[in-house]
């Protein structure tokens, strides 16, 4: 075994004991705030109905509250000139699960407004997709860029996606109409001349 292996052991073993002690430190503190740091046998959290466990110190518990998050959202299609989009599809898609194959997904459609809100789904946050025929769409470059896409954020963000609940004020979605297709001129010189003789 050459020096460099027997030093990767060496720390890997000191890591490993550091984090055992640090584990066990932590459930030792969490074991005596639980029994009210009382060595002769006062309120245990089975006795004291005022006893309450407080979980909000702990990632894992908020991250799985974070998915529980509801979702409600208002928002509204329009094209490249502020018109509103009638009947485009919009397709929802909220993170409400860790694993991938449990997401739910959802399809609506805008309104005579261009408008199409959501209620009643939970989730961490949300994707939000529309579409139609006869136009592009444009890629997600932050809530305040036109966009066709985006990504709402909900459990995490510390307001629950209040800004997103007003229903005078909602999210916009830009799609851009497609013009009619002007022909190609094609000029055997390769250079056209104007009018002024340049």
């Amino acid at each position: 075994m050459n020096k460099y292996r027997i030093v990767l052991i060496v720390i890997l073993i000191v890591a490993a004991v550091f984090t055992v002690r640090f584990c066990v430190s932590v459930r030792q503190s969490d074991f005596k705030r639980m029994n009210g740091n009382n060595s002769k046998g006062g309120n245990s959290p089975n006795t004291d109905p005022s006893h309450k466990v407080v979980i909000s110190d702990n990632p894992v518990a908020r991250l799985i509250a974070a998915y529980k998050t509801p979702i409600e959202f208002y928002g509204k299609v329009v094209d490249q000139h502020g018109a509103p989009v009638v009947g485009a599809a919009v397709m929802l898609l909220p993170f409400d699960n860790m694993g991938e194959s449990s997401r739910t997904k959802m399809m609506l459609r805008s309104d005579e407004q261009g408008g199409f809100s959501i209620k009643g789904l939970t989730g961490l946050a949300m994707g939000v997709q529309v579409t139609k025929d006869g136009y592009m769409t444009l890629p997600d470059l932050g809530l305040e860029k036109r966009a066709s896409s985006r990504r709402i954020e909900y459990g995490l963000d510390g307001t629950g996606g209040k800004r997103f609940k007003n229903p005078s004020k909602p999210t916009l979605f830009t799609l851009i109409k497609i013009g009619p297709l002007e022909p190609m001129a094609y000029t055997g010189s390769g250079r056209i001349r104007s009018n002024s003789g340049l």
